[in-house]
């Protein structure tokens, strides 16, 4: 099967996430989605560390950390649209924006505290969304031999790519659910 071709604006958002999470892959962004979304032999290929078969995207044993992205937002996309559902205004944005970067920084308590809450006993959405999110991905890039700090610091990358522009996101997502 030969990778499908992605769309120029989606070619273009896919960079745009790499070269915001992950900049050293983002020349390869384009490949790499279109491998992942043409499933099969191609998108196991992705995730193997050794003995990449000939013509493969891991020459060498080279580890890649876009297909575990990818593996990341297919599997948080219902909390990745649920929070751009959040974010429709401006000021669900900014309080948006504000709630991750307060997250970044309390970590390692958020991820320990059991709930965040507001008001009567009800879950902020977006928060919640966020940490899902956050909490997917990360869980994705344990298969890869990263520091916590630096798996952290990529979901909360990602999470900022896909709000900047969230009708590519959207766009993205549909696509990556389409190919499962």
């Amino acid at each position: 099967m030969v990778p499908e071709q992605l769309s120029p604006s989606l070619q273009q958002w896919w960079i745009h996430l790499a070269e915001n999470a992950i900049p050293d892959e983002s020349d390869f962004a384009p490949l790499l989605v279109s491998a992942y979304i043409a499933g099969g032999k191609q998108r196991e290929a992705l995730f193997k560390t050794d003995s990449a078969p000939e013509g493969s995207f891991v020459p060498g044993g080279m580890v890649f950390l876009l297909p575990h992205v990818l593996a990341g937002i297919f599997a948080a996309a219902p909390y990745i649209l649920n929070l751009l559902g959040s974010a429709a205004s401006i000021n669900n944005t900014l309080t948006t924006v504000c709630n991750i970067l307060l997250l970044h920084d309390r970590a390692k308590e958020s991820f320990a505290g059991p709930e965040l809450q507001q008001g009567k006993g009800q879950v902020q959405e977006p928060v919640y969304s966020i940490r899902q999110v956050v909490s997917i991905i990360d869980e994705q890039l344990k298969n890869v031999p990263l520091p916590d700090e630096e798996r952290d610091c990529i979901a909360y990358r990602i999470i900022r790519a896909l709000l900047e522009q969230p009708d590519g996101t959207i766009e993205a997502i549909g696509h990556l659910q389409g190919s499962a």
